[in-house]
């Protein structure tokens, strides 16, 4: 990611790191330095993991039942963390002698079940305030957690009317907590297959299928068919309100290639996909707000 962020501009640059498996305070170092290399393009999908894996990271007395709980007290460390020094704390001044404020510097003192962690992180907070913080999952427990922490939340995109129901109980839950709904945005993972005509799609579906084991049928994707057709269903997606952000995979060897070239035009003369970035930020590009610092007066 630090790699890429020197050779891109604009694009934000998520890592994906289990908090089943690593330890809070490297990942808010880790983070931080790459929101830092990137000029505030950073973000972060704090996962849970196989539990099967906990024996390789000195946890093996740790259970399944254990890892929500413990993911929890992780993103509160963290985020924590990415508040230890206030905006203005860091002042430079060389006449002066002065560095920074020592009154705006804040140790997180953070005792847990799992973790203990004194702080302060020795990195100057983001200029986006904080990375952004992405989530994956459909749990109950997971959503509970996430209407806390998540501000972009990765769900699967196969049954429209399912993820109608879950994105409603998540914003709901949200609104619980204080947050605004609109500060949580709904990415649904599809994997389209476009065509310049219904037949064309469906030809590349037929070809997927052919390179399988014989007798294999490859479920139809939601965004298949002409480039209007995945546009319309997108924009309506969009307009329901459960896809402000598009994730797509590729099946199809060119499924990419043909999904900007098709359907990207249509979104942007529908005015839903932008044609120039618009911030310098990750967070300034999702439209997602600036975090205070918690300890700001």
């Amino acid at each position: 990611m630090s790699a890429l962020s020197m050779v891109t501009h604009s694009i934000g640059l998520t890592a994906t790191i289990a908090t089943s498996y690593a330890d809070p305070f490297t990942v808010a170092r880790q983070i931080a330095s790459l929101d830092k290399i990137s000029k505030g393009r950073a973000g972060w999908n704090a996962i849970t993991s196989n539990p099967g894996g906990l024996a390789n990271y000195s946890r093996s007395h740790l259970r399944k039942a254990d890892l929500y709980p413990m993911k929890k007290e992780f993103l509160e460390i963290v985020e924590g963390l990415w508040d230890s020094y206030e905006d203005d704390a860091f002042i430079r001044d060389k006449k002066s002698g002065v560095f920074y404020d020592p009154g705006k510097m804040h140790p997180l003192h953070y005792t847990g079940n799992y973790f203990s962690v004194e702080g302060p992180l020795n990195i100057s907070r983001s200029r986006q305030g904080r990375p952004v913080v992405f989530q994956a999952g459909t749990s109950m427990e997971f959503m509970d957690i996430a209407a806390q922490h998540a501000e972009v939340i990765m769900a699967p995109g196969d049954q429209f009317e399912y993820l109608k129901r879950f994105t409603a109980e998540l914003k709901r839950k949200v609104q619980n907590q204080g947050r605004s709904p609109n500060d949580l945005l709904i990415m649904p993972s599809h994997s389209p297959i476009v065509g310049e005509t219904e037949k064309e799609a469906l030809e590349k579906l037929r070809e997927i299928e052919s390179w399988m084991p014989k007798g294999y049928r490859l479920p139809k994707p939601q965004l298949m068919g002409a480039a209007e057709n995945v546009a319309e269903k997108i924009e309506h997606w969009y307009q329901e309100g459960v896809m402000d952000v598009l994730l797509i995979r590729q099946d199809y060897p060119a499924g990419f290639e043909d999904f900007i070239k098709l359907v990207v035009p249509i979104l942007q003369d529908k005015g839903i996909f932008r044609k120039e970035y618009e911030e310098d930020t990750l967070r300034g590009n999702l439209g997602l707000p600036y975090p205070e610092n918690r300890y700001k007066k």
